[in-house]
């Protein structure tokens, strides 16, 4: 039986390459206590025009939709196709679809449209507004050029609230709308219907 020189050669290669690197050993492990870094992001203002909806001129509207208030309040393009159908908003000459619609920081928008239709939105189902035109939209949100429509749910009370708009109109149209705000220190609801 003979050995050959390259099974010699294989065998001792293999040996060496098996080996542990004496470099690579973890002699210790450092374990670090968790660290969170908690930051707010730095408010700046943009050079370009941002408008808050008035409360009051909200309230009066309560009862309205979205596209009602930015219609009659703001200078917002609002496309409607007649109660029950849809609305849109345009900014600036722009596209429906390059107008964002943000509730608490989460975009409403379509995601196969682009779109929101405002008739949709019920006036109750926000405490405020802010209205970001041009630029001024892409510092929270892409894909907003012509403008963003925020609204924001107001932070929970502790005060227990119940508040219940009914309206009526001529050809048989009428709409509900119903607000509980109920909550303890560990438990907290905002609920609009």
């Amino acid at each position: 039986m003979t050995i050959s020189l390259k099974y010699i050669t294989c065998t001792f290669l293999f040996w060496i390459l098996v080996q542990e690197v004496g470099a690579q050993m973890i002699f210790d492990t450092l374990y670090l206590d968790e660290t969170e870094i908690i930051s707010r992001k730095y408010e700046r203002n943009a050079p370009t025009k941002t408008e808050e909806i008035d409360t009051l001129v909200k309230s009066e509207l309560n009862h309205l939709s979205l596209a009602d208030l930015l219609s009659a309040h703001t200078p917002v393009f609002v496309k409607d196709y007649g109660k029950g159908s849809l609305a849109t908003a345009s900014f600036r000459g722009t596209a429906a679809s390059h107008t964002k619609v943000l509730w608490n920081d989460i975009e409403i928008n379509s995601p196969m449209l682009g779109q929101v239709d405002l008739s949709l939105v019920p006036n109750n189902f926000y405490s405020h507004a802010i209205l970001n035109y041009g630029g001024s939209s892409l510092e929270n949100t892409s894909g907003a050029l012509g403008g963003a429509i925020n609204l924001f749910s107001g932070k929970h009370r502790s005060d227990e609230k119940l508040s219940f708009i009914q309206t009526f109109g001529s050809y048989k149209t009428f709409s509900s709308s119903l607000n509980m705000n109920l909550g303890s220190r560990k438990f907290k609801s905002l609920t609009s219907a």
